[in-house]
């Protein structure tokens, strides 16, 4: 049986529309900042593994290149885009949640203030570019 990334989804939408009733064993208030931050990690990995196994299926793996996986993932929706004008669609929501997975995982500032918008943009794109995805 395989998982279904979609699952992610539900979590990161769980945690989000959850957070001020999440609380610690010890009844204690879970931190929304660090709550966002899971729901922006969460989110970007449901739309990230729906992308690299639509890339395997499709074209037998990513294009090679420099970086890592995730960077040429993107490369890879680009590569193709002559073949589907939505691939350069998907490289770029993908791109823009990356770089906020990769602030909500690394940065100790994140988006100054505003990690709750941050959450919900990255929630929608990630929909987003599941539901293109799957009307390919």
């Amino acid at each position: 049986m395989t998982f279904d990334w979609n699952n992610l989804s539900s979590v990161a939408e769980y945690l989000n529309a959850n957070c001020d009733k999440l609380s610690t064993q010890n009844g204690e208030c879970v931190d929304r900042e660090a709550t966002f931050r899971t729901v922006v990690n969460r989110a970007y990995y449901a739309a990230f593994n729906v992308a690299n196994d639509f890339v395997k299926e499709k074209f037998g793996g990513l294009v090679e290149g420099d970086g890592g996986g995730h960077s040429r993932l993107i490369k890879t929706f680009r590569e193709y885009k002559k073949e589907n004008i939505q691939f350069a669609n998907i490289a770029t929501k993908l791109g823009r949640i990356k770089n906020n997975r990769v602030d909500a995982d690394y940065r100790q500032q994140f988006r100054q203030g505003h990690p709750n918008y941050t959450a919900q943009l990255t929630m929608r794109t990630s929909q987003e570019i599941i539901s293109l995805i799957d009307s390919i």
